[in-house]
C-alpha cells in the first residue's frame, strides 16, 4: 500500500530558484508530487489543471496567488512562508529549515 504522502500533490511556488530547488527536492524525497514553479501564472495554470493538496508559496507576495488557488480549490491546504505577523487566514505561516517541509506539509495534509 502507498502512503498518503505518495498520492498528495504538492505545488510549490518560490521567486527563487535556489529555493525553489531545494523545496522540491526535499519534498519529493519524501514521497510527494511536486510541480515546482517561480511564475504566479503557471501556478494557477497548474491550479486550473490538476488537484492540488498542498499549495507551499513563498513571501508575503503570494497573497493574490493564494487567494486565487482558493477560489479555483477551496480544498487545498496552503503553506505560505513569511513572516509570523504576516499570517492570515489559517495559513500555517513560518520561516522553516528545509528539514521541516515534509513534516509541515503532512501536517497540513492530516488537518
Amino acid at each position: 500500500m502507498r502512503s498518503p504522502s505518495a498520492r498528495a500533490t504538492v505545488v510549490v511556488f518560490a521567486p527563487s530558484h535556489g529555493a525553489l530547488e531545494l523545496a522540491e527536492g526535499a519534498l519529493r524525497e519524501s514521497g510527494y508530487r511536486v510541480l515546482a514553479t517561480s511564475s504566479s501564472t503557471e501556478a494557477l495554470l497548474l491550479a486550473q489543471t490538476v488537484a492540488i493538496d498542498v499549495l507551499v508559496a513563498d513571501g508575503d507576495w503570494a497573497l493574490a496567488l493564494v487567494d486565487e488557488v482558493r477560489l479555483l480549490q477551496p480544498s487545498t491546504r496552503v503553506l505560505r512562508i513569511a513572516e509570523p505577523d504576516e499570517a492570515r487566514n489559517g495559513d500555517l505561516v513560518r520561516p522553516f529549515a528545509l528539514d521541516e517541509l515534509a513534516r509541515m506539509v503532512a501536517h497540513a495534509l492530516a488537518d
